[in-house]
């Protein structure tokens, strides 16, 4: 199978259910965009660190860090708090409040959405600087916090020691609790100096400053756009995987000319099939006329036997008016043995042969209804035909498959198949099983089509 196939099978074959699957998601979008509450959002800017990542995986770092704590309930109900916005829960809030960078620097715009614009910018307003706060101080904080702790823990051991010391009475006693004593205050030097060195530098990470505060809240229906678009093509992915998944299930064949090479037949052409479905009016190209024409010849045959997929239930119909382009302008054999010459006729052609009436017409008795029969009329002078005689087309039947006599009927039959596109893969097993169990030959394959232009447009064709 070609690729051009596939896609005629699956893109055309299913383009109601890929127009489905693309417009739902599409139209289910923009109805809850409708009904829902328009949105403002608010954006301020500030800088994480003055000094610029080196590369895309420190850019990161700084937007996860920031993000983590402008999400964080702590530094939204603050800014909730500064803002003297009461009605709004902060799990929600926190829903709303967005961190994005700008490129690979440490730059960072911190946005608000909400229903309101005035809360959104006042939130965002007062939630930019307590991020920077944040910033600033989350570094150290928990180094010093814990610094502290194990100063004041030393500063306890070591008021217990000197109490000890104080009360000792030995001379051993009082050298191990001087021993231990200069220990806790070689320790608590260390750490001293430590944390004052931490607080003084900060670690170098104290830098964070705001750059800009949210000046106004603009509408945040902007992505609508954005979201349709991914959903119609989320939606016709999803419809070509079903489309696909049904042409497995149940295989269709592209058009005529596969079908054709399927059952091993030549394609002969197209038919157009206008007007109603219940009377259809056969129209043939004069291509396909002609082809079908020669077909029939070189096969000689007698009877044509239509079958096919479709149309379904018109058979009949097709059959009458094929029959009629056929068989127009054909000549019966016997007509054709008449219009011969004569051996020991006037070589000028001037004198009539012995079977000529006086009128001028042909007098072969029986000769129609044996050329019918597919048998040869016995004539008491045998006559030479002209080459060309032989080659004007007979006239033949048209049936359709159910029409067929297989009793009495011992005429040379042919099989015709009309198919229309996307036919039933089924469709071409059959046929190949009917000529196999017939032994008819196959005259080829029509494609059918249906058109619905106006009877003055078939006339003028016609």
């Amino acid at each position: 199978m070609e690729l051009n196939e596939a896609l005629r099978r699956i893109v055309i074959g299913h383009w109601r259910l890929l127009v489905m699957f693309t417009l739902l998601p599409v139209m289910v979008i923009g109805a809850l965009q409708l009904r829902s509450a328009p949105l403002y959002t608010a954006s301020a800017r500030v800088q994480a660190s003055s000094t610029p990542p080196s590369t895309t995986t420190e850019a990161d770092a700084v937007l996860n860090r920031a993000q983590g704590i402008a999400t964080s309930t702590t530094a939204v109900q603050k800014a909730l708090e500064q803002a003297q916005v009461t009605d709004r829960s902060v799990a929600n809030v926190v829903h709303e409040v967005g961190v994005s960078r700008i490129g690979t620097s440490s730059v960072l715009n911190v946005t608000v959405t909400d229903r309101d614009p005035k809360v959104a910018t006042a939130v965002d307003s007062a939630l930019a600087p307590q991020l920077v706060n944040l910033l600033n101080g989350s570094t150290n904080t928990s180094l010093v916090s814990q610094l502290t702790a194990q100063e004041n823990t030393l500063l306890a051991q070591r008021t217990q020691t000197a109490a000890q010391l104080a009360l000792a009475q030995s001379a051993t006693a009082t050298a191990k609790l001087a021993a231990e004593l200069s220990t806790i205050d070689q320790q608590l030097s260390d750490l001293q100096a430590t944390l004052r060195q931490v607080q003084s530098t900060g670690l170098g990470t104290n830098t964070a400053t705001v750059v800009s505060l949210a000046s106004g809240a603009v509408s945040a229906r902007s992505s609508l756009a954005t979201d349709l678009g991914l959903g119609a093509l989320l939606g016709l992915v999803a419809g070509l995987l079903t489309a696909t998944v049904l042409e497995v299930v149940r295989p269709r064949v592209a058009d005529a000319g596969a079908f054709s090479r399927e059952v091993g037949a030549p394609f002969l052409g197209h038919l157009v099939l206008r007007g109603g479905k219940k009377q259809p009016q056969l129209m043939v190209p004069p291509e396909t006329l002609v082809v079908a024409k020669r077909a029939v010849a070189h096969g000689r045959i007698d009877t044509i036997v239509l079958t096919g997929p479709a149309p379904s239930g018109q058979l009949q119909l097709i059959a009458l008016q094929l029959e009629n382009h056929l068989t127009s302008g054909s000549t019966p054999v016997s007509a054709a043995m008449g219009r011969s010459s004569w051996n020991g006729s006037d070589p000028s052609g001037g004198g009539r042969g012995p079977s000529d009436s006086a009128d001028g017409s042909h007098e072969l008795d029986g000769s129609r209804e044996l050329a019918w029969a597919g048998q040869t009329p016995v004539l008491e002078a045998s006559p030479v035909l002209d080459p060309s005689d032989l080659a004007l087309p007979r006239p033949v039947r048209v049936l359709a498959l159910s029409d067929v006599d297989d009793v009495s009927d011992w005429c040379r039959h042919g099989l015709l198949v009309l198919v229309p596109d996307l036919a039933s893969y089924s469709e071409a097993r059959r046929i190949r099983h009917l000529i196999a169990v017939t032994g008819w030959p196959v005259i080829g394959v029509l494609g059918t089509s249906w058109s619905r232009r106006r009877a003055r447009e078939q006339s003028r064709q016609a």
